[in-house]
């Protein structure tokens, strides 16, 4: 997957006339979707404890054809979470015992080495996974709908786990190794409660409306109101929003900008690797 073909297609996205209602509705599907889940909010606080689980989805599902299922060990897990996203051991194994505990996740053995011992996604875990896909993935709709990407993915399980193979296939065999170099905006969206605190400040800045206080965000995400007022003051500390006294929200331009260059870029990369776009335009 060559970089310039990343590049070129998220700019593409970037100026397609749809993009922009289609980032508007991504705004409001995700944070509702976050409301959703309660105490789920809680296993995934952090964009490490996410990721940790798609890791573990593209394990559990992914096939080569030289070795067929290579099943969803510790010890994969740990190795492709560190190698994508620098997530350490102890993340890894702190994440898989609260997903565990709200049934998320079990343990078992390999289909095809019962003496491996790999953890499994639950139906619980695969049907929030799915709706997150919808969510995440629906703006492609809006540049290449002939694809039918959102409806496909709602109705059919088999789709899903057709995407999630093909996702998978290139996270584990090629690598997908986030760069080492200094990222604030990159180290902010791994915050605790980053990604739909800021997902609601862009939906508060599209709307017009001021910055929920901090209760607010504590009762609809389950994060604390300490860390909740400790992502919004990172936030203003990189320039990415301006706000007033009582949460009045000022701007927001430079978050919009830099939150959606970069989800311009994954779905580039999903349009490539899951749906074979090969170049702007072209499916």
């Amino acid at each position: 997957m060559p970089r310039d073909s990343v590049a070129e297609l998220s700019q593409m996205i970037l100026s397609h006339p749809g993009f922009a209602d289609a980032s508007r509705r991504y705004a409001v599907e995700y944070t509702q979707w976050r409301e959703q889940l309660g105490m789920l909010n809680k296993v995934i606080a952090n964009a490490a404890r996410l990721r940790i689980l798609e890791n573990l989805i593209y394990l559990h599902t992914v096939r080569f054809e030289d070795e067929g299922r290579r099943g969803a060990s510790f010890e994969r897990i740990a190795e492709l979470s560190g190698f994508t996203d620098q997530i350490g051991t102890r993340a890894v194994r702190t994440l898989l015992r609260i997903a565990q505990i709200g049934g998320l996740v079990v343990g078992g053995r390999d289909a095809e080495d019962g003496r491996l011992r790999v953890y499994q996604p639950t139906e619980t875990l695969m049907a929030h996974a799915r709706e997150y896909a919808v969510i995440i993935l629906r703006p492609l709709d809006y540049v290449f709908a002939h694809l039918r990407i959102s409806e496909q993915m709602a109705h059919d399980p088999a789709y899903y786990s057709y995407v999630v193979s093909a996702f998978g296939r290139v996270y584990v065999a090629m690598g997908m190794r986030t760069s080492k170099t200094s990222d604030p905006f990159r180290d902010l969206m791994r915050l605790e409660g980053a990604s739909p605190i800021l997902v609601t400040v862009l939906d508060c800045h599209f709307q017009g409306r001021d910055i929920p206080a901090a209760p607010e965000f504590a009762r609809r995400f389950l994060v604390s109101q300490s860390q909740a007022r400790a992502v919004l003051k990172a936030a203003e500390a990189q320039g990415l929003i301006r706000s007033g006294p009582r949460g009045r929200l000022i701007d927001a331009k430079p978050l919009e900008k830099a939150m959606f260059g970069a989800y311009a870029r994954f779905l580039a990369f999903a349009a490539i690797n899951g749906f074979g776009v090969n170049s702007p335009g072209v499916a």
